[in-house]
């Protein structure tokens, strides 16, 4: 069995363009995301921050590194798991994306095939 080359979707015609592009957008009104999964680097630079100020504030006795190296921890901890579940989204996404490009390419494939004629020459 032949394994089909990739096709991109710039590479369909105008109206399989129109069609991948709508379908695409409706998968992803059906299975939204948050904001702050499509942007875990600000998330977790926001939380960093955010949290060293907090831990600033309350560790007042404790050295000054350690507020920092906490924030540190929640910061990343934050942004491992914002984009965590962006990746899992993304790849559903991309499969959805790569189902409807192959059912194209078939539909597209069984246009071209011309039936064959019952007359033997």
């Amino acid at each position: 069995m032949t394994e089909k080359a990739r096709l991109e979707p710039h590479q369909l015609s105008e109206e399989d363009k129109a069609e991948w592009l709508t379908s695409v957008k409706r998968w992803e009104v059906e299975n939204p995301i948050d904001k702050v999964a499509k942007n875990p680097q600000a998330f977790g630079i926001g939380a960093t921050f955010i949290s060293a100020l907090l831990l600033l504030h309350q560790l007042k006795d404790a050295p000054l590194y350690q507020p920092f190296l906490y924030a540190i921890l929640f910061g990343g901890a934050m942004y491992y798991v914002a984009n965590f579940r962006f990746v899992k989204w993304a790849r559903r996404r991309d499969i959805y994306s790569n189902s409807l490009i192959n059912q194209m390419i078939d539909r597209a494939e069984s246009e071209i095939a011309v039936p064959s004629s019952d007359k033997e020459v």
